[in-house]
């Protein structure tokens, strides 16, 4: 297991992520981060902040083509 300091857009922090001999990420470790579904709570927020916050958030993240709530780092 290799664990591994990962900028993360959407916080615009870095989080650790912890890995497996083969590159893929077990862990996400981050206060925004819910491990039980996997989501993102700064981009469930800004789900709820109406299409605008939506439009204006995703192109902060450069994930325009990306519309859900899952981390981007799993």
């Amino acid at each position: 297991m290799a664990i591994t300091s990962v900028h993360c857009n959407v916080l615009g922090a870095n989080v650790t992520c912890v890995t497996d001999l083969e590159g893929t990420v077990t862990q996400v470790v981050c206060a925004q981060y819910d491990p039980a579904t996997g989501l993102c709570r700064v981009k469930h927020d800004a789900l709820v902040g109406g299409p605008l916050s939506q439009l204006l958030e995703r192109v902060a993240e450069g994930t325009l083509a990306s519309h859900g709530t899952r981390c981007d780092l799993r």
